[in-house]
């Protein structure tokens, strides 16, 4: 199974701004090559929005359709929750995360938006629930997506918003065999093993943070990864 994630859009309400033009010729440079890339399906982990606003999301969608593939979809800390979810109503091809599970791999998402916060925690109930899909999974492999980066990239600006509580998480990476958790926010490309799991942090469609910088300060590139899942994690980062 061939996955690509992409996050980070941060699409605004007028659809004329530079990172709303990164995420049309990121859909562009995807449907050109579709063949080439061999995109089973694709997972979009939050901040598709900088602002909430409907005419975005309505921007964001029908871009999405062009693609004409199986996708899904998770709110990151910039997202109106209610908006994403009617706006995508009726999308021919928004499907649920747990859908591209195959017999070999078993897909989840998990909700780490704090509403009204920049940084992300998992709440108890959320703990509870990822905690009972995985203990029904039998001989599959877990693969996680989520919004917020649960360990440090290096970048102070970003760092100090990430997963504030991930501590139930890891330890279930550790009880569990789940060998992917694949997550945005940081705008940052990043990859990190933590036993049998890859923690991978994917470049952002908007720009990327400049690596280290406790300012604001970003390179304007857009970037995405493509992850493999087979009896081996193995991904490929494309930057436009």
């Amino acid at each position: 199974m061939r996955i690509l994630q992409l996050t980070d859009s941060h699409l605004s309400s007028e659809n004329s701004s530079q990172y709303d033009n990164h995420f049309t010729a990121a859909i562009n440079f995807i449907q050109q090559r579709k063949a080439e890339l061999k995109i089973d399906c694709i997972v979009v982990t939050g901040d598709i929005s900088h602002e909430g606003q409907v005419s975005s999301y309505r921007f964001f969608f029908d871009e999405m359709d062009r693609l004409d593939l199986p996708y899904s979809i998770m709110p990151g800390n910039h997202d109106n929750h209610e908006t994403l979810q009617v706006c995508g109503s009726g999308r021919n091809n928004l499907r649920n995360i747990e859908s591209f599970s195959n017999s070999a791999w078993s897909l989840y998402s998990l909700d780490t938006v704090v509403r009204g916060e920049d940084y992300g925690a998992i709440s108890d109930s959320e703990i509870l629930r990822l905690s009972a899909l995985l203990a029904a999974v039998k001989d599959q492999k877990i693969a996680l997506f989520m919004h917020h980066h649960p360990l440090s990239v290096g970048t102070p600006l970003v760092d100090s918003c990430k997963l504030l509580n991930p501590k139930d998480l890891l330890k279930l990476c550790r009880d569990y065999p789940i060998h992917f958790v694949g997550t945005g926010h940081a705008r940052t490309l990043s990859q990190q093993r933590l036993g049998h799991t890859l923690i991978s942090v994917a470049p952002a469609i908007s720009s990327q943070w400049v690596n280290g910088t406790r300012e604001v300060k970003n390179i304007m590139v857009s970037g995405f990864n493509i992850i493999s899942l087979t009896d081996k994690v193995y991904t490929e980062t494309h930057f436009i």
